[in-house]
């Protein structure tokens, strides 16, 4: 790892489990909550995805020097560990999300159909530690967007606008996230 800056190995498969919730409350309105928990492991995909390069001849030049199905994962910032990890954990509540959708127009022959989004995630730990510092940022996060979908016969399309707020600590990668 470089002495000064950041540096990161991560070898790892995650699975993410999610149970959604969604209720209409009117025709154009809908209300849902999501509960997710996460797991990171070594997996078992080293050996397919190996075997793929291989036969492309693409493969990763430093595969080699991994452990197949293998969990590492390493955060360094100016020569000190952030994270430092190879034991795999899971699975972890995340934190729980609300979202509120409006749609406000169907679209038309050349209009596309309009939906309004609001998400809101409120943090299960303030200050999560170990493995739930993975999972969580320990701040109330919020997002709000902008939907357009467009059916052109048998083919739609969709694309999305948007903006997530997050609440972390001052000097992190970011606390905005434009979409």
């Amino acid at each position: 790892f470089p002495s000064t800056g950041y540096g990161l190995y991560i070898d790892t498969e995650t699975q993410r489990h999610v149970l959604r919730l969604d209720y209409g409350l009117s025709d154009s309105l809908q209300a849902g909550l999501e509960l997710a928990w996460v797991s990171f492991g070594g997996g078992f995909l080293d050996t397919r995805i190996g075997a793929v390069e291989r036969a492309f001849g693409g493969q990763n030049k430093d595969r080699p020097f991994s452990g197949i199905d293998q969990y590492d994962f390493y955060v360094a910032h100016d020569g000190s560990f952030l994270r430092a990890s190879n034991q795999p954990f899971g699975p972890i509540a995340q934190d729980p999300v609300l979202n509120l959708k409006w749609n406000v127009g169907a679209g038309g022959a050349a209009l596309p159909a309009l939906t309004l989004k609001l998400s809101y995630k409120t943090p299960l730990e303030r200050q999560p530690t170990g493995n739930r510092a993975l999972v969580s940022s320990g701040g109330t996060d919020y997002g709000y967007y902008i939907l357009l979908s467009k059916a052109v016969g048998d083919v739609v399309g969709h694309i999305q606008f948007g903006e997530t707020v997050l609440e972390v600590a001052p000097n992190t990668f970011a606390d905005r996230l434009k979409h």
